[in-house]
């Protein structure tokens, strides 16, 4: 195997795909102004799957996150008692991550 190959091998090895369903898309819906859905992370506990939305600059600027359902199509805010969505997001690696930290902390 030459070295083109190699690169494309290693190219093709870091993506990374998900699908979007643009005929019947799931809509949750928070003001603007609190930035609702900057952050969203798709997750799954047992099997209920469920949509957690950051909405960064509720709350005087303290930031919310509410888990939403597919099923039900609503949200509703997690409890985080003392812990502010910019402490943690200042040590994220990729927003990702940040959402598992932050996700895996809270649940």
């Amino acid at each position: 195997m030459g070295d083109a190959d190699a690169d494309t091998v290693n190219s093709t090895s870091l993506s990374e795909a998900f699908n979007i369903d643009t005929e019947h898309p799931l809509r949750f819906n928070g003001t603007p102004e609190d930035f609702f859905g900057y952050s969203v992370y798709q997750t799954e506990f047992g099997n209920r799957k469920q949509i957690i939305v950051g909405a960064p600059l509720q709350g005087n600027l303290r930031g919310e996150i509410y888990s939403c359902t597919a099923d039900l199509q609503s949200c509703k805010q997690l409890q985080r008692p003392g812990i502010t969505i910019t402490a943690i997001s200042v040590q994220r690696v990729s927003g990702s991550l940040a959402c598992l930290l932050l996700c895996r902390l809270l649940l």
